[in-house]
């Protein structure tokens, strides 16, 4: 007896093509999902990892920081930074930390030119007052371009911190090898995030929307005056000296320095901007977004970057 099967049944040999892209459109779902997990995955890896590596240099930089801050004070200011100041001996000595803060902490190579006359170091530090360190960064960088490259801040904060500190320093580049490398090959290397992208240091950052915060504090008021932790009396707010022009002299020649937004010259300030040193990653797009003067950074960019990871947002430093 012979059953015959159903010729429905009999007749299928394989797959319809309708089948065969439906299975297709699923593995390639599939794919995309996994690729796309991968991705982000890898992603976050490289953040968090950046996020180490800014902590790490944050921690090195604030130590010496803070040692050039205290080095300072027990110094005598420049006659030159004395007259800025309106010979006021406390306003003196906050310009005059400033200054020895830009002498340690140089953000582009153009200020360790020694024939510049137009530099915050040539200016304000008699030449036989100059720092040891600050000679080792002379003869480290001897030529520079004619316009400022956006690996120079990283590499001068890489310099600084291998040349600072007792005995010449640490040995940073041992410490942080991973976080080094000379991305444009000016055979000077510079601190690198996770990306292979240069870090940015801006060493007194002005008119950061998101430094500042929504609300800035009052010029004048107790919270302003803690805006600049190296100024905690406020005396670079002082109505009369900010009014006679010498602000304009002491922010021209300080570049990222102190600056109140939307203030006319000589006008009276109305509100404080922190300034306090940055260290920034670009994030995975390489696009700098730090609402700054980024003129020694170029090219600036049109927005702010919120992918940016800032070693002030970091917990723990």
């Amino acid at each position: 007896m012979v059953h015959h099967l159903p010729k429905s049944i009999r007749r299928r040999h394989g797959f319809t093509l309708v089948e065969l892209l439906v299975v297709i459109a699923i593995l390639a779902i599939l794919a995309s999902l996994v690729s796309m997990g991968a991705f982000v995955m890898v992603g976050r890896r490289h953040a968090n990892n950046t996020q180490a590596t800014i902590r790490v240099i944050n921690k090195l930089m604030q130590d010496r920081w803070t040692a050039v801050i205290a080095d300072s004070r027990k110094e005598a200011p420049s006659q030159l930074v004395l007259t800025l100041a309106g010979n006021d001996p406390e306003r003196a000595k906050v310009i005059w930390t400033k200054v020895r803060l830009a002498e340690a902490f140089p953000i582009s190579y153009r200020e360790m030119d020694p024939a510049d006359a137009n530099t915050i170091v040539n200016k304000y530090i008699p030449a036989g007052r100059l720092k040891p360190h600050f000679t080792k960064y002379r003869a480290t960088i001897t030529i520079y371009p004619a316009v400022p490259g956006k690996t120079e801040s990283s590499a001068c904060l890489l310099m600084a911190l291998s040349t600072l500190g007792s005995g010449g320093g640490v040995s940073v580049p041992d410490h942080l090898n991973y976080a080094i490398s000379d991305t444009d090959n000016d055979t000077v290397p510079e601190f690198i995030d996770s990306w292979g992208n240069p870090l940015a240091f801006f060493r007194f950052p002005w008119n950061n929307t998101d430094l500042q915060g929504a609300n800035p504090a009052p010029a004048g008021s107790k919270n302003a005056k803690f805006a600049d932790p190296i100024d905690n009396g406020g005396t670079l707010l002082n109505k009369t000296w900010y009014q006679s022009g010498s602000r304009l002299t002491f922010e021209a020649q300080f570049l990222q320095s102190v600056n109140w937004p939307n203030q006319a010259a000589g006008a009276t300030p109305t509100q404080a901007t922190f300034v306090i040193p940055v260290i920034v990653s670009a994030g995975p797009d390489g696009q700098l977004g730090l609402n700054a003067d980024l003129s020694k950074i170029p090219p600036a960019p049109t927005n702010f970057e919120t992918d940016n990871i800032y070693s002030y947002k970091l917990k723990g430093d």
